[in-house]
């Protein structure tokens, strides 16, 4: 985990020293910003058996690279949904904290721009699994890695005001017969700071 945070934090202090020179020369929608996102994810996979979605929200910090790149770093909250009619895990829970950074890349600086994005990072994971069928409770925290690729839309509301949705492609490593994959579907709001 240590290796983590410094790798973090080296990124993040190349991309502010970048950005302050990329951010100050550009005229477009995009900039650095601070945003909130709301998500929901559909579990795909037979992870779906026990809990079919989650919901919850990021909350982050993009940093403008350039004509169309951004550098991103977002933390949040999830909450599992266990399935109805799952008798064997009655009282189940689990809850996440996501960390992730990664990129974006949009196609256009203008009022409208599509983007395509790649994040990774880990999910801290708290859970407490009631297996009724084998008699065993679960109840501890895991740290599991979690990539995912998406894309999505950013409009600019005003020059420093913008919304967007996304939709993106999860995989994390929950087990190995039992892979946290999904869609994520999110709607937020970003404040550019120019």
């Amino acid at each position: 985990m240590k290796k983590f945070i410094i790798i973090i934090i080296s990124i993040l202090s190349v991309g502010i020293s970048y950005s302050q020179n990329a951010s100050s020369s550009q005229d477009g929608f995009l900039g650095n910003t601070v945003f909130a996102d709301g998500i929901y994810t559909r579990n795909t996979s037979d992870f779906n058996n026990t809990f079919d979605y989650s919901s919850g929200g990021y909350l982050g910090y993009s940093i403008f690279l350039g004509p169309k790149n951004t550098l991103v770093f977002r933390a949040g909250y999830m909450e599992q949904n266990l399935k109805e009619g799952e008798p064997n895990f009655e009282g189940s829970s689990m809850n996440m904290i996501p960390l992730h950074f990664g990129g974006r890349y949009y196609f256009l600086n203008k009022r409208i721009n599509p983007f395509v994005s790649f994040m990774n990072g880990a999910n801290i994971i708290n859970q407490k699994i009631n297996n009724i069928d084998s008699n065993t409770f679960v109840d501890d925290t895991i740290v599991r890695y979690v990539w995912q690729l998406g894309t999505g839309l950013t409009i600019g509301i005003t020059r420093n005001l913008n919304f967007e949705i996304s939709a993106n492609y999860n995989s994390s490593f929950y087990t190995t017969d039992a892979m946290m994959t999904g869609f994520e579907y999110g709607i937020g709001f970003g404040y550019v700071l120019k």
